[in-house]
């Protein structure tokens, strides 16, 4: 499966932010520890986990060592297919909000105001931009909220399973993403992107 959600989200923010790879950080859990398990059969998702302490620990933006995450808030409405021919489709529509927030100190006399047009000027002149719309606003200090354009993913392939990785293969690409079933519960780990640690994301699906 491909990084379905903080990719999408956390490469374009630090586009328009001038966000940078801080050190690599330990913090935090999101979702089951990896086991393995039974993936046959049809989930949908009911939740997603971001673990914004352990996205404090890896990101840093450049000039503005105060800044912070704020609130990531995604979801996701449909299935993750698993057939017993090892064949497998995702159908995904994606929605969500991510915040970073900025004290005066970093904003040099700018108002949220002024800096939440630059931040939609930006999003604006970039086509390629996932996000729909972006707003700055606080007294003291700013908080930017990003609205990620909807987004429908579909995918289909072939998977294995090695222990408690599942590996999937589409379009001549294959991936690994950890994942746990407990019950009629299955809960992804997202794939670690550089600098970060594998922990910082999680998809929980139901089975149908």
């Amino acid at each position: 499966m491909k990084k379905l959600l903080l990719a999408t989200l956390l490469l374009s923010a630090s586009s328009v932010l001038s966000l940078g790879c801080g050190p690599d950080g330990g913090g935090g859990s999101c979702g089951s520890a990896p086991c393995g398990g039974d993936i046959v059969g049809t989930w949908n998702v009911s939740n997603i986990c971001v673990d914004t302490s352990a996205l404090m620990d890896s990101f840093m933006v450049e000039g503005c060592p105060q800044a912070t995450v704020g609130a990531f808030v995604i979801s996701a409405t449909g299935p993750f297919m698993f057939n017993a021919d090892q064949t497998y489709a995702i159908n995904l529509t994606l929605n969500g909000t991510a915040s970073f927030n900025f004290p005066g100190s970093c904003l040099m006399g700018v108002t949220c105001d002024v800096l939440s047009t630059a931040v939609q000027a930006q999003i604006a002149a970039d086509p390629d931009a996932p996000f729909q719309s972006a707003t700055c606003a606080g007294s003291s200090g700013c908080t930017c909220t990003f609205v990620l354009l909807p987004e429908t993913m579909g995918e289909t392939g072939t998977y294995t399973v090695s222990g408690s990785s599942l590996l999937t293969t589409s379009n001549g690409t294959t991936e690994s993403v950890d994942y746990c079933v407990q019950g009629s519960t299955v809960v992804f780990r997202e794939p670690a992107m550089a600098g970060m640690p594998s922990d910082i994301s999680a998809i929980v699906a139901q089975k149908q």
